[in-house]
């Protein structure tokens, strides 16, 4: 965005209203301000705000006003205008329009901040009322209206509009947000949204790419005014408005370019690296960098692969200077776990302007479970003879399982289909099922009055009812092949609560089959794996993938000793290996773990206790073991391989860090460990 020229702005003048929109109205588009902030590195941030007191009080995100190294900056510059043609104007360089940041939020699912006008002349701003606003009563489906400065919009504000997608969860940190299919860009955030009444229901903070699309993320009012509260107490409106600005100097005057960098569609890319000797999967990350768009040249990338979606880059990730013809991440992370990951980007260009961050989710699920799939499927294709169709009628229509593997084989397409791997995702199979059925070429219709007599020449398909008078779609049934029995999968289709029994229930219904049988039934490529190539296949992840980890060495089974194993071919049944016996043993719930824990924990002074939690390398010569503190309750602490100390302070901890720290591992290697009774 280039810099409009100096000239003093002059507020509170009245503009002739016009029909911008259905909620925003003119006094709300006049209050949207643009936030320039300087830090001491050579970086300029920018984002959008919005006035919300007269006095020239400016809402916002964090990261707007937030420097490389995670502290805040003092002074941001504001530029203001007079109408939608406008560029934002920053006053003059000897009498700059300059704001103090004064609250900022501290917790990692929050991203606000508070900033004050210097405001000499005791002007009157326009400002927009945030404190009767309710976020709650949105509705699926009603309009969300952005206002806002993205560098995409060029240098004037830019309106764009979506509908409200739902709200966030706790599981990946956006409970304090909604969700919006409203476009976001680079300089939108801490800019408003408006609900379709015209109130204020949030700041829009950022963006989350996936596949195909993307979802925008708007902090919630709500959220703030409990922020606000937390620190400032009931009467927080009136102590954010008695609060006046101490206004410093940036020690360098606005820049003549202050357009961040994008990155066009957000496209970046991934593919896997296996590692047969250590037995490891790593991820790479690349992307073109014709997908930049950056008036200037950029020269750095800041990126950060972890948990925490709302992450910053510059401050919790690394740094990388642009190499010509060099378009990936060199860094290759280990995949440990199916925990959601996200790859977040922050961009630079030649004149320090910082994109605001580029958040790429990765459903490490689905890429560790459609990886083994594949390769499951490639192994089945490799060890395919020729289709024998006395053989495929044997076993049409029926679930058949092999080597910890449940087929179906489809008397539509006449092929067999994976269902279920060698170890229990529940969701994941119910989606394999769920788009079977939703493949004409694999499921079959049939209507309501004719599925109760079920007709014998449907037995063994996957049924779906259609209802009388074209009424739509009613249930997902299968009719056993062996007893005619009807059999209802609707809560596994339709991924209702009882999803599970059905999935225990087609277990139960499998037949074996002998692999000389089972490779004269031609594979299917598995359901959400079509696109995978060799590239995206992880072979390794805590042993429990492909026929590789089923090689572990008696070694390897010793070092387990200390070690929590879940035993993923079975129900992720929960086991302790005693570093005294060598032994396993089982704990079946959060009780029978912290009781079992207990009775394995040795004594420990309060003194050397101390002494582990504070030295991660002497914790970590204890790995495994189990501590109970004698010079007071006798409270019990677990020590990780990672050299952390948890406290077992009852069942529901046991529990939980029996969950959290468990390695998965197949039955054939459990099965080296004897197991021990207590």
């Amino acid at each position: 965005m280039k810099k409009k020229a100096f000239s003093l702005i002059l507020l509170g003048l009245i503009f002739i209203p016009f029909n911008f929109s259905q909620a925003v109205t003119q006094n709300q588009i006049n209050a949207e301000v643009q936030i320039v902030c300087p830090d001491n590195y050579g970086n300029w941030f920018s984002g959008s705000g919005t006035i919300i007191d007269s006095k020239g009080i400016i809402l916002t995100n964090k990261h707007v006003v937030t420097d490389e190294k995670g502290d805040i900056i003092n002074t941001c510059f504001i530029g203001f205008i007079k109408s939608i043609n406008d560029e934002p104007d920053f006053g003059t360089k000897d009498n700059p329009n300059l704001a103090q940041v004064k609250f900022t939020t501290a917790s990692q699912d929050m991203d606000s901040a508070l900033l004050y006008l210097e405001n000499n002349h005791s002007l009157t701003y326009p400002s927009v009322n945030i404190w009767n606003a309710d976020s709650n009563k949105l509705k699926f489906g009603e309009k969300i209206e952005v206002i806002g400065y993205p560098g995409i919009g060029g240098s004037t504000v830019t309106y764009t509009t979506g509908d409200f997608s739902g709200f966030g969860s706790k599981s990946d940190g956006t409970n304090n947000y909604i969700k919006t299919t409203a476009p976001l860009e680079h300089g939108n955030s801490g800019g408003a949204s408006y609900n379709s009444a015209g109130e204020f229901i949030g700041v829009p903070t950022m963006v989350v790419a996936g596949s195909l699309n993307s979802l925008s993320y708007i902090l919630t009012i709500n959220s703030i005014k409990n922020w606000l509260s937390g620190i400032l107490g009931s009467s927080y409106k009136e102590q954010v408005i008695t609060q006046n600005p101490v206004i410093t100097k940036p020690l360098t005057d606005i820049q003549d370019n202050i357009t961040p960098p994008d990155m066009k569609g957000y496209n970046i890319n991934y593919k896997i690296i296996n590692d047969d000797i250590l037995k490891q999967s790593k991820i790479q990350y690349y992307f073109n960098s014709k997908d930049i768009i950056s008036s200037n040249g950029f020269k750095k990338y800041f990126y950060y692969y972890g948990d925490n979606i709302l992450a910053n880059p510059m401050e919790s990730g690394k740094s990388l200077d642009v190499v010509s013809g060099i378009n990936y991440i060199p860094e290759e992370f280990t995949i440990t776990d199916t925990k959601n990951k996200y790859l977040i980007i922050e961009i630079q260009d030649d004149k320090g302007n910082v994109s605001q961050p580029i958040v790429a989710p990765w459903n490490m699920k689905d890429i560790v479970i459609s990886g083994y799939l594949l390769d499951v499927y490639n192994k089945s294709k490799d060890s395919f003879k020729n289709q024998n169709e006395s053989i495929l009628k044997k076993y049409s229509g029926y679930f058949v399982k092999n080597n910890n593997l449940i087929w179906f084989v489809n008397p539509k397409d006449k092929t067999r289909h994976i269902i279920r791997g060698g170890f229990d995702y529940d969701e994941y199979y119910a989606s394999a099922l769920n788009s079977l059925f939703s493949d004409s070429g694999a499921s079959t219709g049939i209507l309501s009055r004719d599925l109760q007599n079920k007709p014998r020449n449907v037995w063994g398909h996957l049924l779906i009812e259609m209802l009388d008078n074209n009424a739509g779609v009613g249930g997902f049934y299968y009719i056993y092949p062996k007893t005619g029995k009807l059999y209802d999968f609707s809560g596994l289709i339709n991924w209702l609560s009882e999803g599970s029994k059905e999935m225990q229930l087609i277990q139960s219904l499998a037949i074996e089959i002998p692999s000389s049988d089972l490779n004269q039934i031609k594979p299917a490529n598995p359901i959400n794996s079509y696109y995978l190539d060799n590239e995206m296949i992880p072979l390794y992840l805590n042993g429990v993938f492909s026929e590789k980890n089923n090689t572990e060495t008696s070694s390897n089974i010793k070092g387990l000793s200390g070690k929590i194993l879940l035993q993923v071919e079975s129900h992720g049944e929960a086991w302790y290996v005693n570093p005294k016996d060598g032994k396993r043993y089982y704990m079946a719930n959060g009780e029978k773990a912290y009781n079992a824990m207990r009775n394995f924990g040795v004594g420990i002074t309060n003194n050397n206790l101390e002494k582990i939690k504070s030295d991660k390398n002497l914790a970590k010569k204890s790995s495994g073991k189990i501590f109970l503190q004698v010079e007071s309750k006798g409270e019990a602490y677990y020590i990780d391989f990672n050299g952390n100390v948890h406290y077992l302070k009852d069942g529901a901890a046991a529990y939980e860090i029996m969950r959290s720290l468990g390695l998965g591992i197949t039955n054939i290697n459990l099965n080296k460990i004897s197991e021990g009774n207590l």
